[in-house]
């Protein structure tokens, strides 16, 4: 017969509707900026892809902060079947025991993550002044980077864009019901043209956020494209735009905006100008007024880490972990 250790804690699984009213958006960028002022993390990845299908696995340790790993799944033909595209959990493990603190369900996890990302990035990045936002996709991640954003610029139209515009006036009609107005377009390029912050989350193979209709000043911040076959951002604009990204790790040689330019000799490992380590340390940023700032949001453990402690901890102090 199987008994229980007598040192057994009762183990906290952490969803996306236990956050409501405990966790928001800024407070999770403010989270992973402090993180990125502790020791650098060990990081280890594993990507698998099949059948148009992929399979993630990420692991990350921060000395003072603790360990995770992270599995997900990405099925693109999913949402056609009324599945979400993306599933996954991961664990979280106490720094000074090893002992599982929490498994978080991805929702819970990836998605607070992937729009704080971005939120980080643009306070590091774009014009405070900024007050147009275009958002490129109109799936589950680009609702939840125009709601990230609106929580702390002050914009004056927000737009959405998609392949299909149906899908960008559900989205549009589901933020309206949370007192959110936005706008769905049909014209790309004048949006674009139009816009202060850009953000793009897509899974797009061919670029569509081209550097023809970028204007001086504006910050582009790109979420898709995961894969080095991906892209959202056209060659003249990472040409022109100053670079900087959330990991190195995984933006690099793993995602399309970023390893073709490399690997052509569009642009060097030195025009990449940082990551979010020197951005939240005062060692990198914006450099003038009109720049063209582009930042690659490509995630990292040491980020989902970063952020499980921050659910788990304010989860904990509610009494609901």
């Amino acid at each position: 017969m199987i008994r229980a250790s007598s040192h057994s804690d009762r183990l906290s699984t952490i969803r996306l509707e236990d956050l409501a009213g405990h966790v928001t958006w800024r407070g999770v960028a403010d989270a992973i900026a402090e993180g990125h002022r502790r020791d650098q993390p060990e990081l280890g990845d594993v990507l698998l892809e099949q059948d148009g299908c992929a399979w993630l696995t990420r692991a990350a340790r921060i000395r003072g902060l603790g360990s995770l790993t992270k599995v997900a799944s990405v099925y693109p033909d999913n949402p056609a079947k009324g599945l979400a595209a993306i599933h996954g959990a991961a664990i979280l493990m106490d720094d000074e025991t090893g002992k599982v603190c929490a498994i978080i369900d991805n929702d819970a996890l990836t998605r607070v993550k992937t729009a704080a990302d971005s939120l980080l990035g643009a306070r590091l990045l774009a014009r405070p002044e900024a007050s147009r936002y275009l958002v490129v996709g109109a799936g589950t991640v680009a609702g939840d980077l125009v709601r990230a954003m609106g929580s702390e610029f002050d914009f004056e139209s927000i737009s959405i864009w998609n392949r299909t515009s149906e899908r960008a006036e559900r989205l549009c009609a589901e933020l309206a019901g949370e007192g959110i107005e936005a706008a769905a377009v049909t014209d790309l390029e004048a949006a674009v043209r139009a816009a202060d912050i850009v953000s793009a989350a897509t899974m797009s193979r061919a670029p569509l956020v081209l550097g023809a209709w970028v204007r001086p000043g504006t910050h582009v911040d790109l979420v898709g494209a995961f894969t080095p076959e991906m892209r959202e951002s056209d060659d003249a604009l990472i040409a022109c735009a100053q670079i900087f990204v959330d990991c190195r790790l995984t933006t690099e040689t793993r995602t399309g905006d970023l390893a073709g330019p490399l690997a052509r000799g569009v642009i060097g490992p030195q025009d990449i100008r940082g990551s979010l380590y020197p951005l939240c340390n005062g060692k990198a940023g914006r450099e003038g007024a009109d720049a063209i700032t582009l930042f690659k949001n490509g995630g990292g453990g040491h980020i989902d880490l970063m952020v499980a402690q921050h659910l788990f901890s304010c989860l904990s102090s509610a009494g609901r972990a």
